[in-house]
């Protein structure tokens, strides 16, 4: 039987230096290996990382900034001075796959009919940006000119949200252009409670159009 010990790594100073002197004593001890895992975010612990100032890592669905970073430079450091294995399991590894099965699960459950699932079950859908003379014209805009159902539509304060695939029209594109309006296209975790909910991408409209073209080049090349 192997003896070991497998912990995460979280971002933090005092528990990077208590992380190395656990290293140190294990491998006093004899033992044989120690896994360190990347921290990640769950629905259970998400609105406890959050208000102690932990943050998602960008494109990311799950892992907590500078915890891969701060693994990689425990191995480095610690190599020399450890006889036993080390490893490091990121996020992406160790729960990727089941995590991307229950966000699947829970964007099939909660999606609005104005969002598309990703691959990776996360939320897609467009937000244009504006004050609530321009939203209220663009809402016309939408619904009289271009006969987008209402239903595909979520009127809010300071944006309306809308299908990925409508916000990519010639026609939504020219309104943007004229009246100088913001538009993104969102992925999001699948959740409601903005506690939970975090944005893993924010692309600019055209940006998004332009990466879209170059995808559909390259198929059609294959």
């Amino acid at each position: 039987m192997a003896v070991g010990a497998e912990v995460p790594v979280i971002p933090d100073n005092e528990h990077i230096t208590k992380l190395k002197e656990f290293i140190l004593y294990l491998n006093d001890i004899g033992a044989e290996f120690i896994n360190l895992n990347e921290f990640e975010f769950s629905f259970c612990n998400s609105e406890a990382l959050k208000a102690r100032g932990f943050k998602l890592k960008e494109a990311s669905m799950a892992s907590v900034e500078r915890s891969r970073d701060l693994a990689l430079e425990i191995l480095r450091d610690m190599a020399p001075e450890v006889s036993m294995k080390m490893h490091f399991c990121t996020t992406r590894a160790k729960d990727y796959y089941q995590l991307k099965n229950r966000y699947l699960r829970r964007a099939k459950n909660i999606r609005l009919p104005l969002e598309e699932i990703t691959e990776e079950g996360l939320l897609l859908y467009g937000e244009i940006e504006a004050n609530k003379t321009l939203l209220e014209q663009l809402f016309d805009f939408l619904t009289f000119n271009l006969k987008i159902p209402p239903r595909l539509i979520d009127f809010q304060e300071k944006k309306i949200n809308l299908p990925y695939y409508v916000a990519l029209m010639d026609e939504v594109i020219n309104f943007l252009d004229i009246n100088n309006l913001e538009c993104y296209v969102i992925e999001a975790l699948p959740f409601r409670r903005e506690i939970y909910r975090h944005i893993t991408e924010k692309t600019p409209i055209k940006v998004f159009k332009d990466e879209l073209d170059i995808d559909e080049n390259k198929k059609s090349k294959i």
